[in-house]
């Protein structure tokens, strides 16, 4: 039975590793395919979730509700949509 516990287990680090491997590539291709469409990964993660925006600025309508958007009406906020 151990014997089959330490089977496992190095497979599930085989898997763990090849996993974190592919990732990396992916990240590079990712990484490529925005370079090409004039963006950046960390511009694409910032973007991510945002709900609403007004010029540079974002919110994802989690939160305190920022500066730009705290006296806002909901009829209002949602010509902010993104």
């Amino acid at each position: 039975m151990q014997d089959l516990v330490e089977q496992r287990d190095a497979l599930n680090e085989q898997i763990a590793g090849q996993k974190r491997e592919r990732a990396k590539e992916l990240m590079v291709e990712v990484a490529e395919m925005l370079a090409k469409e004039g963006f950046t990964i960390k511009e694409l993660v910032s973007m991510a979730g945002v709900k609403y925006q007004k010029g540079s600025d974002t919110w994802t309508g989690r939160g305190r509700r920022p500066d730009w958007a705290k006296d806002l009406e909901p009829d209002e906020l949602a010509a902010y949509a993104v």
